[in-house]
């Protein structure tokens, strides 16, 4: 049987006691610790979003629209364990199409939803283009890049340069909820976007697998999915 030893040394033997300290870690690394009370770095934020697009992105889909949406889903992959896959939805579409239409804009309408409603895909294309998570680029160009810049900075014409290495480990797992509400606010996003994000934010609830068996389940305060 596989060991795992805690970074205190404990050696863990069983899928109990491997699972108990997984849920633990994950707990620790999606609850927020403290709450940031002190917010005047986003003074320094500019508004962005003006108001024809928060009209645009707020404007209710209409059921061809879902349609396309959900002929996109893995066939094979549902939500959860207690989740329809997408075959599902594609294959039953004639038959429960205009009830998800129904589902999907009272969802952005704030509307309280079914209980069989798990699965929500919200798309924000950014203005300008960025190296990652964009189709047909590579992250790794980004890290050439930087060896560039590090290579040839001394070459530089300017009287003073500097680097700054940030630690970007599980950045995103610890992103606090609150604090991007209020960034989205300063960006000029309409209210209605800010609520739907982070009904979506505050309703994760985590499960850690160990060899095909569930362990836990909690709810993150913080991070991003």
């Amino acid at each position: 049987m596989a060991e795992m030893i805690t970074e205190q040394g404990v050696t863990l033997s069983t899928n109990d006691e491997i699972g108990e300290a997984a849920v633990q870690f994950y707990k620790d690394q999606f609850s927020e610790e403290r709450r940031v009370e002190e917010y005047s770095m986003l003074e320094h934020i500019p508004k962005c979003i003006t108001n024809a697009e928060n009209e645009v992105m707020t404007k209710l889909s209409n059921q061809d629209e879902v349609k396309k949406v959900v002929f996109k889903l893995n066939g094979s992959s549902a939500c959860g364990p207690d989740g329809f896959i997408g075959h599902f939805f594609q294959s039953c579409w004639e038959i429960i199409g205009e009830d998800i239409t129904k589902v999907v804009r009272a969802f952005f309408c704030g509307q309280k939803l079914p209980k069989f409603v798990t699965h929500t895909n919200l798309v924000l294309l950014p203005k300008r283009y960025q190296q990652s998570f964009v189709k047909g680029r590579n992250i790794t160009e980004n890290i050439l890049l930087a060896q560039e810049i590090i290579r040839d900075i001394n070459r530089r014409n300017k009287n003073i340069n500097v680097v700054v290495k940030l630690d970007m480990a599980k950045a995103y797992g610890r992103v606090s909820g609150i604090f991007l509400t209020k960034v989205l606010r300063k960006f000029g996003f309409a209210k209605a976007i800010i609520d739907m994000i982070w009904r979506i934010m505050s309703n994760n609830w985590y499960s850690v697998l160990i060899n095909g068996k569930a362990h836990g389940f909690f709810q993150s305060s913080r991070g991003l999915k």
